[in-house]
């Protein structure tokens, strides 16, 4: 059942539970009457399923609110009810039925503060920050749900990039949860050190960057910074050394220092030791960044003998990306097929069209595709989740190339 369903039975069971509710509590302490049990639904009960049936939804709900009468049974099915609107984009009417709850006077403790909770959240899917930050301090206060009210205190102030109060709320985050914040902190430190350091405060943006690195050895983030401050202040052979680095760190993101790498090295005229960089990364890289590097290289220094060689090295693999497979027929196709010239510029013609738009990085987490990279995935809004992608799709050679006798 979808949530339109959802929302179709409980918005009448919720008004249904609260008069019923209230009928045991205005009956409580008195003798049962044997016609209690049968006494009839109010006027406005059935009102309200009338315009519910009649797509009303609005007026529906002004009706079942007004018979809603708290209690600790009830309490629980309008936290739904409120949620099932949130989630289907009607916030209004999330924050209405979350209001209405916390007006009532004897809501109290943990049912108050779940209110508290929705309701915050409420005004967070709608984007008025203020009052969310003010409903999930008011939850702190209570000293119900801390964990909870710190992760949207944490995402709030992410979407506002206030990241000094980001990594304040993830360090009381870390005492009252055994979530680590480690890399998050690290990420906060890398978000305001890059600002730094795009306001040329460059001394502060490597401050922040080492800050990161203190809570998290593996922020290949930071050591990207640091080797852009580092080549920022002609000092290629330390954006070298931090570059180096980002291979130990993590070899998913080897491919975001070879662009890097080729302008140290460019600066210092250093084209063998470029070269040996790039080799030394194909053993990291799980992209095809660095075979494509190192063909370029390859190409610019006119070691044909070696190119030729290293393109049948990659070929000969058991899989073979798209853009190898261009890269061969570019480079060396034209002897493989014999000399036809106008086969292989169609092939070129029809794999560079194919290619020029496909997306470079992909999240891990939730699949978001895009040319660009990203350090926080703009769709699920995890860290460190975009990754270049790996050596594919996945294409045998011999499904791209003839068969042909060899030259």
């Amino acid at each position: 059942m979808g949530i339109e369903g959802l929302l179709w039975l409980l918005l009448p069971v919720a008004a249904a539970s609260g008069w019923w509710a209230a009928q045991k509590k205005h009956k409580r302490g008195t003798t049962p009457s044997p016609q209690w049990g049968r006494t009839p639904f109010p006027d406005d009960y059935i009102h309200g399923l009338n315009y519910l049936l009649t797509d009303q939804s609005d007026r529906a709900l002004d009706v079942f609110i007004r018979l809603v009468d708290v209690d600790p049974d009830t309490v629980e099915t309008h936290l739904i009810l409120g949620n099932l609107y949130r989630r289907r984009g009607e916030v209004d009417r999330a924050i209405r039925i979350h209001q209405n709850l916390l007006e009532k006077k004897d809501l109290q403790g943990r049912h108050r503060a779940g209110a508290l909770l929705e309701l915050g959240r409420d005004f967070m899917q709608g984007g008025v920050f203020n009052e969310a930050e003010r409903l999930f301090r008011d939850l702190l206060a209570l000293g119900y749900f801390k964990a909870e009210a710190y992760s949207q205190l944490r995402s709030l102030h992410e979407q506002e990039k206030e990241w000094a109060k980001a990594i304040a709320i993830c360090e009381q985050l870390a005492e009252v949860t055994d979530e680590p914040q480690n890399v998050l902190i690290a990420h906060y430190h890398c978000e305001i050190g890059e600002a730094a350091f795009a306001m040329a405060e460059t001394e502060r943006g490597a401050e922040h960057a080492r800050r990161a690195l203190s809570f998290d050895h593996d922020c290949v983030r930071a050591s990207l910074l640091l080797a852009d401050i580092a080549q920022s202040q002609g000092n290629s052979r330390q954006a070298i050394d931090h570059l180096r680095r980002v291979l130990q760190q993590d070899s998913r993101f080897a491919a975001l220092a070879l662009e890097r790498a080729g302008k140290a090295f460019g600066f210092l005229g250093d084209d063998l030791g470029l070269e040996q960089f790039l080799y030394e990364t194909l053993e990291y890289d799980t992209s095809i960044s660095a075979a494509l590097a190192v063909i370029e290289q390859l190409l610019k220094k006119q070691k044909r003998e070696a190119l030729d060689q290293f393109l049948e090295q990659q070929m000969n693999q058991a899989d073979v990306s798209l853009r190898l497979v261009l890269a061969y027929l570019k480079h060396r196709g034209a002897r493989r097929l014999g000399g036809h010239f106008e086969v292989r510029e169609r092939v070129v013609d029809a794999l560079q069209r194919f290619l020029e738009d496909r997306p470079l990085y992909h999240c891990q987490t939730c699949g978001f595709r895009s040319k660009t990279h990203f350090w926080h995935c703009p769709s699920c809004s995890q860290w460190s989740t975009v990754i270049p992608n790996t050596k594919g799709p996945q294409t045998r050679v011999d499904s791209v190339l003839p068969k042909l006798p060899p030259n």
